[in-house]
Protein backbone atom coordinates (compact mmCIF):
# COMPACT_ATOMS: atom_id res chain seq x y z
CA UNK A 1 0.00 0.00 0.00
CA UNK A 2 2.82 2.48 1.03
CA UNK A 3 5.05 1.86 -2.38
CA UNK A 4 1.57 2.13 -4.11
CA UNK A 5 1.35 5.57 -2.47
CA UNK A 6 4.86 6.26 -2.98
CA UNK A 7 4.22 5.14 -6.91
CA UNK A 8 1.28 7.53 -6.82
CA UNK A 9 2.78 10.46 -5.08
CA UNK A 10 5.93 9.87 -7.92
CA UNK A 11 3.58 9.88 -10.81
CA UNK A 12 1.92 12.86 -9.90
CA UNK A 13 5.01 14.64 -8.50
CA UNK A 14 6.27 13.78 -12.30
CA UNK A 15 3.64 14.68 -13.44
CA UNK A 16 3.58 18.51 -12.55
CA UNK A 17 7.24 18.38 -12.71
CA UNK A 18 6.69 17.87 -16.78
CA UNK A 19 3.54 20.54 -16.88
CA UNK A 20 5.71 23.16 -14.91
CA UNK A 21 8.68 22.32 -17.17
CA UNK A 22 6.33 23.41 -20.23
CA UNK A 23 5.06 26.06 -18.81
CA UNK A 24 8.10 27.68 -17.79
CA UNK A 25 9.54 26.87 -21.40
CA UNK A 26 5.81 28.78 -22.97
CA UNK A 27 6.88 31.64 -20.70
CA UNK A 28 10.64 31.56 -22.12
CA UNK A 29 9.60 31.64 -25.33
CA UNK A 30 6.88 34.01 -24.81
CA UNK A 31 9.61 36.29 -23.26
CA UNK A 32 11.67 35.74 -26.29
CA UNK A 33 9.10 36.89 -28.82
CA UNK A 34 8.39 39.86 -26.38
CA UNK A 35 11.86 41.30 -26.83
CA UNK A 36 11.96 40.67 -30.26
CA UNK A 37 9.20 42.69 -30.83
CA UNK A 38 10.66 45.45 -28.32
CA UNK A 39 13.52 45.35 -30.51
CA UNK A 40 12.04 45.79 -33.58
CA UNK A 41 9.94 48.46 -32.53
CA UNK A 42 13.20 50.30 -31.29
CA UNK A 43 14.51 49.74 -34.69
CA UNK A 44 11.21 51.26 -36.85
CA UNK A 45 11.42 54.23 -34.09
CA UNK A 46 15.14 54.79 -35.11
CA UNK A 47 14.31 54.41 -39.05
CA UNK A 48 11.52 56.42 -38.77
CA UNK A 49 13.69 59.43 -36.47
CA UNK A 50 16.35 58.74 -38.72
CA UNK A 51 13.68 59.08 -41.88
CA UNK A 52 12.26 62.37 -39.99
CA UNK A 53 15.22 64.09 -39.44
CA UNK A 54 16.55 63.49 -42.95
CA UNK A 55 13.20 65.12 -44.40
CA UNK A 56 14.07 67.51 -41.88
CA UNK A 57 17.60 68.79 -43.09
CA UNK A 58 16.46 68.14 -46.74
CA UNK A 59 13.07 70.75 -46.34
CA UNK A 60 16.01 73.43 -44.34
CA UNK A 61 18.36 72.49 -47.17
CA UNK A 62 15.61 73.70 -49.87
CA UNK A 63 14.69 76.39 -47.97
CA UNK A 64 18.66 77.53 -47.84
CA UNK A 65 18.69 77.15 -51.58
CA UNK A 66 15.23 78.69 -52.47
CA UNK A 67 15.92 81.74 -49.65
CA UNK A 68 19.88 81.84 -51.69
CA UNK A 69 17.98 82.24 -54.91
CA UNK A 70 15.55 84.87 -53.43
CA UNK A 71 18.28 86.75 -51.95
CA UNK A 72 20.37 86.62 -55.34
CA UNK A 73 17.62 88.00 -57.16
CA UNK A 74 16.53 90.54 -54.42
CA UNK A 75 20.34 91.76 -54.03
CA UNK A 76 20.74 92.41 -57.68
CA UNK A 77 17.52 94.82 -57.20
CA UNK A 78 18.74 95.90 -53.61
CA UNK A 79 22.22 96.99 -55.53
CA UNK A 80 20.28 99.74 -57.03
CA UNK A 81 18.90 101.28 -54.29
CA UNK A 82 20.33 102.64 -50.84
CA UNK A 83 22.98 101.23 -48.84
CA UNK A 84 20.93 101.26 -45.71
CA UNK A 85 17.81 99.32 -47.05
CA UNK A 86 20.49 97.08 -47.98
CA UNK A 87 21.99 96.14 -44.39
CA UNK A 88 18.59 96.17 -42.81
CA UNK A 89 17.80 93.19 -45.30
CA UNK A 90 21.17 91.42 -44.37
CA UNK A 91 19.86 91.88 -40.58
CA UNK A 92 16.67 90.73 -41.29
CA UNK A 93 17.54 87.77 -43.35
CA UNK A 94 20.56 86.72 -40.58
CA UNK A 95 17.69 86.95 -37.94
CA UNK A 96 15.48 84.72 -39.78
CA UNK A 97 18.44 82.32 -40.25
CA UNK A 98 19.21 82.22 -36.60
CA UNK A 99 15.53 81.20 -35.36
CA UNK A 100 15.70 78.50 -38.29
CA UNK A 101 18.05 77.35 -36.78
CA UNK A 102 16.94 77.39 -33.38
CA UNK A 103 13.76 75.96 -34.16
CA UNK A 104 15.37 72.98 -35.88
CA UNK A 105 17.83 72.86 -32.29
CA UNK A 106 14.73 72.74 -30.32
CA UNK A 107 12.65 70.34 -32.01
CA UNK A 108 15.99 68.13 -32.67
CA UNK A 109 16.47 68.11 -29.08
CA UNK A 110 12.34 67.22 -28.36
CA UNK A 111 12.55 64.26 -30.31
CA UNK A 112 16.52 63.19 -28.97
CA UNK A 113 14.07 63.68 -25.29
CA UNK A 114 11.29 61.91 -26.29
CA UNK A 115 13.65 58.82 -27.87
CA UNK A 116 15.79 58.95 -24.14
CA UNK A 117 12.19 58.42 -22.67
CA UNK A 118 11.04 55.64 -24.75
CA UNK A 119 14.64 54.24 -24.47
CA UNK A 120 14.52 54.24 -20.78
CA UNK A 121 11.37 53.23 -20.07
CA UNK A 122 12.06 49.62 -22.72
CA UNK A 123 15.12 49.36 -20.78
CA UNK A 124 12.78 49.29 -17.65
CA UNK A 125 10.37 47.01 -19.22
CA UNK A 126 13.41 45.03 -20.22
CA UNK A 127 14.56 44.61 -16.54
CA UNK A 128 11.67 43.82 -15.00
CA UNK A 129 11.18 40.97 -17.44
CA UNK A 130 14.71 39.94 -16.66
CA UNK A 131 13.59 39.81 -12.99
CA UNK A 132 10.59 37.88 -13.88
CA UNK A 133 12.32 35.49 -15.54
CA UNK A 134 15.17 35.29 -12.97
CA UNK A 135 12.60 34.18 -10.40
CA UNK A 136 11.18 32.34 -12.63
CA UNK A 137 14.57 30.30 -13.07
CA UNK A 138 14.82 30.27 -8.93
CA UNK A 139 11.81 28.49 -8.63
CA UNK A 140 12.34 25.86 -11.63
CA UNK A 141 15.62 24.91 -9.75
CA UNK A 142 14.18 25.02 -6.29
CA UNK A 143 11.48 22.86 -7.52
CA UNK A 144 14.15 20.42 -9.48
CA UNK A 145 16.35 20.86 -5.56
CA UNK A 146 12.73 19.33 -4.26
CA UNK A 147 12.25 16.87 -6.54
CA UNK A 148 15.77 15.83 -6.28
CA UNK A 149 15.56 15.47 -2.38
CA UNK A 150 12.14 13.61 -2.64
CA UNK A 151 13.56 10.84 -4.92
CA UNK A 152 16.76 10.69 -2.78
CA UNK A 153 14.04 10.19 0.54
CA UNK A 154 12.01 7.34 -1.66
CA UNK A 155 15.15 5.63 -2.67
CA UNK A 156 16.07 5.60 0.88
CA UNK A 157 12.42 4.06 2.09
CA UNK A 158 11.88 1.76 -0.75
CA UNK A 159 15.53 0.56 -0.23
CA UNK A 160 16.47 -2.87 -1.03
CA UNK A 161 13.42 -5.25 0.57
CA UNK A 162 13.82 -8.70 1.34
CA UNK A 163 12.21 -11.29 -0.56
CA UNK A 164 9.66 -13.10 1.16
CA UNK A 165 8.59 -16.70 -0.10
CA UNK A 166 5.37 -17.41 -0.69
CA UNK A 167 3.35 -20.75 -0.96
CA UNK A 168 1.07 -22.20 -3.85
CA UNK A 169 -2.26 -20.29 -2.57
CA UNK A 170 -0.51 -16.64 -2.69
CA UNK A 171 0.13 -16.34 1.43
CA UNK A 172 3.32 -15.09 3.20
Amino acid sequence: MDSENISLDLDRFLRLSAEMMETLSNLSRKVKEAVERLKEDQRLQQERFESLMENQNNRWEEEKRRRVQEDRDYQENLRLRRQREEEEYRQQWAVEQQQAKRTLAEELRALESENRLKLETLEKEFSQRELILKEKELECSRLVQELEQFISRLSVHAGPRPIVPTNSAGER
